[in-house]
C-alpha cells in the first residue's frame, strides 16, 4: 500500500495456504530475501544499479541433477521469500529437493522494507548473510492436512455431497512444488512465448508434476551457460587490468617473436641457396660469375 508522497508499505499477504503447507512440513516466512548476487543494470544517471530484491540464480544455486532445473541459469526470482523445509525432511516417506536457493551473500528483511535500488545497500555485517531455500519440491506420501472428516450440515446432506470417510495418509505418492514468490508468474517476468530461463523453469515444473519429466530435458538441452561467479574483489581487478594491458603486451611480444623467427628463417634460406649475397647483411654483393668462369 502507498499513500500520496509517502513510501510504500508492504503488508504480508495472508493467502490461507500457510496452514495447509505447515501440515506438510513447509513454512514460508513473511520476510523478503535480498541477495548481493542479483539482477544488475546500468543507468546513465545513476550508474550501476543492483536490484537486491531480484536474486539472479546461477547454475550453482540450482539443482543441476533434477530435470526441472537442469541446464538452466540466470533465473530471476522477483520479490521472493524463504522456505523452511526442515519438518518435511523429517518425513521418512517423503523426499525434499531444493530446486532453487539464494547465494551465501543473502539476507532477509521483514520490516521497513524498501524496494528501491537507490535506497538499498548490502549489510556491513556479513555474518548475517547466508543461503536461503527459495523453491522446493517434496515427493512421497503425505499425512492428511485434516485431522478428521469435515463436519456435515443439513445443506451438505441435502445436496448429496457428503464426506463419510477420512484418509489419514495418502495411499499413492504425490508431488508438491512450492516457490516462495508468485511474481515469477507475473507479466514482469513472463510473456507469451517467452524463452527466459524463469519461464523454462516453470514449464519444466508443470511437466514434471504431470509425469512428463522427459520433456524437461528436451526443452533445456543445450542451454547450459557458465557465467562469471566472481564479480568483485582483487581477483576481478586483476582480471580487468590483465584484459586491458596484459593481453596487449602478450600480442606485442608474440608479434615480435614471429618477426624474429621469420627473419631467422629468411637468413637460413639465403645462406643455403645464395650465401654470397650480402644485401641482407648490409655488405657488398659478390660479383656474378659467367659461364666461362670470368667475372663481369
Amino acid at each position: 500500500q502507498m499513500a500520496y508522497f509517502q513510501q510504500p508499505e508492504y503488508i504480508p499477504n495472508k493467502t490461507g495456504l500457510e496452514r495447509l503447507l505447515a501440515k506438510y512440513g513447509l513454512a514460508a516466512g513473511n520476510a523478503y530475501v535480498f541477495d548481493e548476487r542479483c539482477y544488475v543494470t546500468m543507468n546513465q544517471q545513476y550508474g550501476k544499479l543492483s536490484f537486491y530484491y531480484v536474486p539472479e540464480l546461477h547454475k550453482d544455486q540450482l539443482d543441476a541433477k533434477h530435470p526441472v532445473s537442469r541446464n538452466l541459469g540466470n533465473v530471476l526470482f522477483l520479490q521472493t521469500g524463504a522456505i523452511d523445509a526442515s519438518e518435511a525432511r523429517s518425513n521418512g516417506d517423503a523426499k525434499v529437493t531444493v530446486l532453487a536457493k539464494s547465494s551465501p551473500d543473502a539476507w532477509t528483511m521483514d520490516s521497513n522494507i524498501m524496494l528501491s535500488p537507490l535506497a538499498l545497500s548490502a549489510p556491513a555485517d556479513k555474518s548475517s548473510e547466508k543461503s536461503y531455500d527459495l523453491c522446493v519440491l517434496v515427493e512421497g506420501k503425505f499425512q492428511s492436512a485434516f485431522d478428521a472428516a469435515p463436519a456435515q450440515d443439513g445443506a451438505a446432506e441435502s445436496s448429496g455431497l457428503t464426506a463419510s470417510s477420512h484418509v489419514a495418509r495418502s495411499t499413492q505418492a504425490g508431488k508438491l512444488f512450492v516457490a516462495a514468490t508468485s511474481y515469477i508468474t507475473s507479466p514482469q517476468l513472463l510473456q507469451a512465448g517467452s524463452t527466459e530461463p524463469v519461464a523454462l523453469f516453470l514449464e519444466n515444473a508443470l511437466d514434471y508434476l504431470n509425469g512428463r519429466g522427459d520433456l524437461c530435458a528436451m526443452r533445456t538441452k543445450g542451454l547450459s551457460a557458465d557465467g562469471l561467479l566472481v564479480t568483485k574483489g582483487p581477483i576481478v581487478s586483476a582480471v580487468k587490468y590483465f584484459n586491458i594491458v596484459g593481453l596487449a603486451l602478450i600480442v606485442a611480444v608474440v608479434g615480435l617473436l614471429v618477426l624474429l623467427v621469420r627473419r631467422q628463417r629468411r637468413e637460413e634460406i639465403r645462406m643455403r641457396y645464395n650465401p654470397h649475397d650480402g644485401r641482407e647483411s648490409g655488405g657488398v654483393p659478390a660479383p656474378a660469375q659467367e659461364k666461362d668462369g670470368n667475372s663481369k
